[in-house]
This record gives C-alpha cells, structure tokens and sequence, in this order.
C-alpha cells in the first residue's frame, strides 16, 4: 500500500508521486540503511510508473508543526519534479545525438 498518493494534472500530462513514510521498520539496527523490503517496495513502484518520495522518520519527527512539515513535502515535491526535468533533458540530448550520428553515418555512406 502507499502512504499517501499525489496527483497532478496538466494539459502535458499527469505526475503521480507515491509518498513513503518510513517508520524505524523500514531501516535496518543502524536506522539510516533501508531494508531490502523497503527498497524492494521503492523500486516496484517506480516501475509502476510513480515518482517515490520517501520520508524517513528521522526526518519528520525534526520538524516542528503542521506549517514546517508542509515546507518539507513542497521541498521534496519541488526536488523530484527539477529531477524529472533532467532526466528528460538528458533523454532529449541522447537523442539527439543518437540523431546526429545516424544523419554523419548516413553522408559518409553517400559519399562513398
């Protein structure tokens, strides 16, 4: 099951963000590694088309108040979406090369 599961809509398309409250049984005696079951939960997730956001407990019991705890999920939030943007603008630079060597590939062929 997800935690809490976030939804945005725009004209390009949708995000959903899979919010993981990992609690002290998500980690492992030195209570920073995640457990297998845990990483295991992460990665079917994204393969499920989700952007995982985790949130150790460690994390969140250090936050103070509603308004602290709300500046924190906007900053993940806002984390993940500048990731995504990356990895499309790497996506799109593979691309293109992969585009440009065809097309170099393709001349030399002519002028042979």
């Amino acid at each position: 099951s997800i935690d809490v599961l976030l939804r945005r809509r725009t004209a390009a398309g949708s995000t959903e963000w899979a919010v993981e409250v990992d609690g002290r049984t998500h980690f492992l005696a030195d209570g920073r590694t995640p457990r297998g079951s845990t990483l295991l939960k992460r990665k079917q997730l994204a393969q499920l088309g989700y952007t995982v956001l985790p949130v150790p407990f460690w994390e969140w019991v250090a936050l103070r108040g509603e308004e602290a705890r709300r500046l924190y999920l906007e900053d993940k939030l806002r984390g993940t979406r500048q990731q995504q943007l990356q990895q499309q603008i790497k996506e799109l630079q593979r691309k293109q090369r992969l585009e440009q060597q065809e097309q170099q590939e393709q001349f030399q062929q002519q002028q042979q």
